[in-house]
């Protein structure tokens, strides 16, 4: 049983700060980590205000728990935090304020999805976004998705390069908001965000909705189909052969 740990929560005047806090495991996307999320998300719902996602560490996230993975005892409870990571997507795509993640340092894999479901992302210009499941032919639904703003070339060369996109790339190609060397800074600009936020409430809903639109496409026509086509032996058996080769 996975407990409900791996997260921090500070409530700001005008930002709520979420934070990975397992940086000696890389801040893994556990079940319990990820529900965790989704839970305060949903909290904040009625009553919202811009919230903003880091890490603690070298790493924003090393993506899905893999550990996590390799004990399940079947592909059905292998597929778990796989659920949770859409469902944590879906609740952030519908939450009514500005999100965003300040990439402290690598976003991989389920990092890197959780940077693309939220509105604003800012990092440290040494940090980088990277899906390096696509050498297991498994494509991320957001990532998959960049096509929309990377066009198809250039994500066919990601593709090739195990999907890593350096944080300057990613700020020249309009994915990075900005390249900030603090999370002291990234919180400054999302005290900025919030700010335009509460002058105009139902136009900057407007503005969101349109953004996330494509994202939420992604979720809803791909995410799904690729957690079921996760759901096997195989996953597993490769979890347990990428952890003992650590």
């Amino acid at each position: 049983m996975y407990p409900m740990a791996g997260v921090e929560l500070e409530v700001r005047e005008k930002v709520l700060l979420i934070v990975f806090s397992e940086p000696e495991k890389f801040n893994p996307l556990s079940t319990g980590t990820l529900n965790k999320i989704r839970q305060i998300v949903e909290s904040y719902h009625d009553n919202p205000k811009p919230l903003l996602i880091t890490g603690k560490g070298k790493l924003f996230s090393a993506g899905i728990d893999l550990s996590e993975v390799a004990s399940s005892t079947s592909p059905q409870e292998a597929q778990k935090p796989f659920k949770a990571l859409v469902e944590t997507i879906s609740v952030l795509l519908e939450y009514p304020a500005p999100t965003g993640v300040y990439l402290n340092g690598p976003a991989i894999a389920g990092g890197g999805e959780i940077a693309l479901a939220t509105d604003f992302i800012y990092a440290n210009p040494k940090a980088w976004l990277q899906w390096p499941e696509v050498k297991w032919n498994i494509i991320a639904p957001l990532f998959l998705a960049l096509s929309k703003k990377t066009g198809l070339p250039r994500l066919a060369s990601l593709n090739m390069d195990a999907g890593k996109i350096p944080a300057e790339d990613a700020y020249k190609m309009g994915i990075v908001s900005g390249l900030l060397p603090s999370l002291d800074e990234a919180l400054k600009a999302m005290e900025q965000v919030y700010n335009l936020y509460v002058s105009n409430k139902f136009a900057f809903r407007i503005l969101l909705e349109e953004t996330r639109s494509w994202k939420k496409t992604a979720v809803t026509e791909i995410a799904y189909k690729l957690v079921d086509a996760a759901a096997s032996d195989e996953l597993i058996e490769r979890a347990r052969r990428f952890l003992s080769k650590k």
